[in-house]
């Protein structure tokens, strides 16, 4: 059942993001917007979720809806293919620009994962007086 749960949520990032690539891509002519907004936002709500649901588990949240938001959600929803991808084709238009693309895409989508783990046991602490962990 466990593997249900993860194809439904990476089918259901998936889709996510590719309104949000089209969103995006439609304003600004680029995907790399896009492709840098989902890997920033996933890796929030990954830090966010891994804190509330897995390390602390105030709602008792069964282990299959955190497989269905951790691995399939955000798993469809962040991408690190189409960075590759990406990078790839600025690597060769661009070294520079394709540099900066790089490092801000781990700098930014780890900064992104430690706020959302900071601010769920803000949260945490604040709203049912657990002492933070992680």
């Amino acid at each position: 059942m466990i593997w249900l749960m993860i194809a439904l949520g990476g089918a259901l990032g998936a889709v996510a993001r590719f309104w949000l690539t089209r969103a995006i891509s439609w304003r600004f002519s680029s995907t790399v917007g896009a492709t840098l907004l989902a890997n920033v936002v996933g890796s929030f709500m990954l830090g966010f979720v891994l804190v509330f649901a897995v390390q602390n588990n105030v709602l008792n949240i069964p282990q299959q809806w955190r497989v269905f938001i951790e691995i399939g959600f955000l798993g469809g929803f962040t991408t690190f293919a189409t960075f590759a991808v990406e990078l790839r084709s600025m690597i060769l238009s661009s070294p520079m620009k394709a540099l900066l693309y790089g490092v801000g895409m781990v700098v930014l989508s780890v900064i992104a994962l430690i706020v959302g783990a900071a601010l769920s046991n803000l949260w945490l602490t604040n709203s049912f007086g657990m002492i933070p962990c992680g």
